[in-house]
């Protein structure tokens, strides 16, 4: 026990709160749990903490506007520590998720027992735990690796693309502009159809020529894959990615989406349904432009 003194004109909580620590601050006391508790899971200890438990638990508080990116981040950070993320809640967490079997989910109430069975299985069975992780491997999903190479190009650089294309938008608009070919018809039967293409990160536009028959998805990506070869163009997040990561030099289309769409709407929510909204759009936007993500 310590001595602890009070005057008897101040025998309040506050005044016995403030002796109590400023008594033991003075002895350098050290509380009973200081060597139990987990370490401050600030900067790099968290990933070290993460390292330490083969499951790491991610929720998702409903009520939080932001609460998506937050578990975004927590599952991306327990990926890179090596464990498995328990996800709580996040009904679309799969779209930032290495690999299908990367997690567990918990989306509701009723998955509690069976994905509690799982940890327990996944604790005593190594192999079927290491399963989990063969994305580590083998290499992550394409998604993912398109969501993760965003970070190739810094946000600076991708705001003075955006106010760049902002601004050649406004330029566009003059009738110098306006009178430029976007199309023209050959032989009275066959229309070629003049669009743009740049990659994700990028701020120049390269003209590709699809003709009107075969205004296809196939028909855009191969005309655009073949167009960037014969440039030998290579890719943003080239010197990025880890070696194991950067493959050959083929490129591979991901995502192809009209500019001006947001990260989120081009990864996640657009997508041309079918052969013929890719040919109205093109034909009701002259000289079109698109953004291509290649992973």
């Amino acid at each position: 026990m310590e001595s602890i003194f009070l005057r008897g004109k101040h025998l309040t909580l506050e005044a016995l709160e403030s002796a109590v620590v400023a008594k033991f601050k003075s002895l350098k006391h050290e509380p009973v749990w200081k060597k139990e508790r987990p370490p401050s899971l600030k900067g790099d200890n968290e990933l070290r903490v993460h390292r330490i438990y083969p499951l790491g638990l991610t929720q998702r508080q409903a009520f939080l506007e932001s609460s998506i990116e937050i578990t975004k981040q927590a599952l991306m950070k327990t990926n890179s520590a090596g464990s498995v993320p328990v996800v709580v809640g996040a009904p679309n967490i799969d779209e930032f998720a290495p690999a299908s079997d990367s997690f567990l989910h918990i989306k509701s109430m009723e998955d509690v027992e069976p994905v509690a069975k799982k940890m327990k299985y996944l604790a005593a069975n190594p192999a079927a735990y290491n399963q989990t992780l063969r994305w580590k491997y083998e290499g992550p999903s394409d998604s993912f690796k398109a969501l993760v190479d965003m970070a190739a190009v810094h946000s600076s650089c991708r705001l003075c693309i955006f106010l760049a294309t902002r601004i050649q938008e406004q330029e566009e608009k003059s009738p110098s502009f306006k009178k430029r070919p976007c199309k023209c018809t050959r032989g009275g039967s066959d229309t070629v159809y003049h669009v743009f293409v740049r990659e994700r990160g990028r701020f120049e536009m390269e003209s590709i020529f699809l003709r009107g028959k075969h205004l296809t998805l196939e028909a855009l990506e191969s005309a655009v894959v073949a167009k960037f070869k014969s440039l030998k163009h290579e890719p943003a997040w080239k010197k990025e990615r880890p070696p194991s990561l950067k493959g050959d030099n083929e490129l591979r289309v991901h995502r192809i989406y009209p500019l001006g769409l947001t990260q989120r709407q081009a990864l996640y929510k657009f997508k041309f349904e079918g052969n013929s909204s890719l040919s109205t759009h093109i034909q009701h936007n002259p000289c079109a432009k698109f953004e291509v993500v290649f992973v």
